[in-house]
């Protein structure tokens, strides 16, 4: 599950939570599929840079995590039409994985 939080005004506007379920039921696909809907969710906040916290100890986790990451975030825009409003979104610049 996701949650997006407003937080008060400061260095951070919005935190964004995820999730993790059980550790004994989870699976990297789980962990995948999970990163790609936190890629989604970061994008249409328009989130510039992000951070991510595991637990102690869970490594493949991360390593899972910012695969799913890496796959959903890639965009495919070579042939595509240029877009007719001309105001650009803001994208993801930083993703820290912090273990």
């Amino acid at each position: 599950e996701i949650l997006v939080l407003a937080l008060p005004q400061g260095a951070v506007m919005q935190a964004i939570f995820v999730g993790t379920g059980d550790k004994a039921a989870r699976d990297p696909v789980d962990a995948e599929n999970l990163a790609g809907k936190a890629s989604a969710t970061a994008d249409s906040v328009q989130a510039i840079k992000l951070a991510v916290f595991f637990p102690k100890g869970e490594t493949a986790l991360a390593a899972h995590f910012a695969a799913g990451f890496k796959l959903r975030s890639y965009k495919f825009e070579r042939y595509k039409s240029a877009a007719k409003d001309k105001t650009k979104k803001k994208s993801l610049r930083s993703l820290t994985l912090v273990t």
